[in-house]
């Protein structure tokens, strides 16, 4: 079984696959997430996941992700290629502090984010809501 590939973050990525934690296609704001490094997994040209951090300067970024359920045949090399981007990410930027928001509710995630040395800071008990 081949590995999938990196290419660079568009917008319309997220769009192409159902986000195996929401069950829908992402709508994340474009602009919010091009503030900063951001990958595109690829395998036989289907998107199957979509990550980067987004610099908000002062050494401080926020991670994201969003994945497909598909995404699970490639744990190893998920981890393995996530560590390293981050780790490099990290470095060029010069930052100090990367955080991310991880619904409680899934321990698979708290699991990742653990794995990729986050630690729980505070937990949110409520929901906001965004109006556009």
């Amino acid at each position: 079984m081949a590995n999938p590939s990196l290419i660079p973050f568009e917008p319309f990525h997220l769009g192409k696959f159902i986000n195996r934690d929401t069950g829908m296609s992402d709508d994340i704001s474009a602009a919010y997430i091009l503030k900063g490094p951001a990958y595109t997994a690829i395998i036989d040209g289907r998107v199957i996941g979509c990550a980067g951090v987004i610099l908000l300067g002062y050494g401080i970024g926020i991670g994201w992700m969003c994945l497909s359920k598909e995404v699970e045949d490639y744990q190893f090399w998920l981890a393995k290629t996530t560590k390293r981007i981050l780790r490099d990410i990290i470095q060029s930027f010069g930052l100090r502090r990367i955080e991310s928001f991880i619904l409680t509710e899934s321990d698979k995630n708290q699991l990742w984010a653990a794995f990729l040395g986050f630690q729980t800071e505070r937990q949110y008990t409520r929901y906001v809501r965004v109006i556009r």
